[in-house]
This record gives C-alpha cells, structure tokens and sequence, in this order.
C-alpha cells in the first residue's frame, strides 16, 4: 500500500485515463476504472480517498454512479469530481444534483485538477 492517497479515476476513453494517470501518478495513487458498475465494485474493494468521474460511459453512467456512491452510507462521504466534455450549465446542473463536490470540464487545466483534488482530500 502506498503512502499516497489513493484516487480512483473512471473513463471508458483510454486516452483520458492516460492523461490523468500521467499527471496524477507521482502525486497520487491511481487507479483505473472503465464504467461506473467497474467503479463500484472497486470502492467496495477498497475505498479511495477522492473519485474523478466522467459522466458518458456505458454499463453505468457516472451521474448513476455517482447517486449510488452518495446513496450508500459507507461511500457517501468519499469526494467525487465529474471531469466531463459535458460542458452546459444544465449538465453540470446535473452533476451537482447527482451529489459531486465538483465539476471540471475537458480539457481541463491541470493545476486547477490538482488543486481541487488536494482541497476535497484534506
């Protein structure tokens, strides 16, 4: 186990997941998930610190994803951020209501990424 905190990034777009994986990996313990459902069963295995989310993805979408996280007592405290080409006031509306702490939008400005994540973990 590392002494990192531990985010669990969910995108079905492998080149997204590259990109964060670069930009968070010597800062963070990533992990990877492809859809929402793979999202859950990996909480339920170990629970991250802070979950970067996107929101169009098949099998379960992160807004779904997201209302079960906050559902659920035992992952309703963990910080989740929607970083989605989404971009609408309406969409990210959405995301609010779905119960995220934030909502970033592709392409997003990495600093800013960063210091939201620091800022929802402490």
């Amino acid at each position: 186990m590392s002494d990192k905190p531990y985010v669990l990034s969910v995108d079905d777009e492998s080149l997204n997941q590259e990109i964060v994986l670069d930009l968070l990996e010597d800062d963070f313990e990533i992990k990877t998930a492809s859809n929402g459902q793979e999202c859950l069963e990996m909480v339920e295995k170990e629970i991250p610190q802070l979950i970067l989310l996107d929101v169009n993805m098949p099998v379960l979408n992160g807004l779904e994803t997201c209302k079960k996280l906050k559902a659920n007592d035992k992952f309703k405290n963990i910080p989740i951020i929607f970083v989605s080409a989404l971009a609408s006031a309406k969409e990210i509306e959405m995301g609010n209501e779905a119960g995220a702490d934030d909502y970033i939008t592709k392409p997003f400005d990495e600093d800013m990424l960063i210091a939201r994540i620091y800022e929802l973990i402490q």
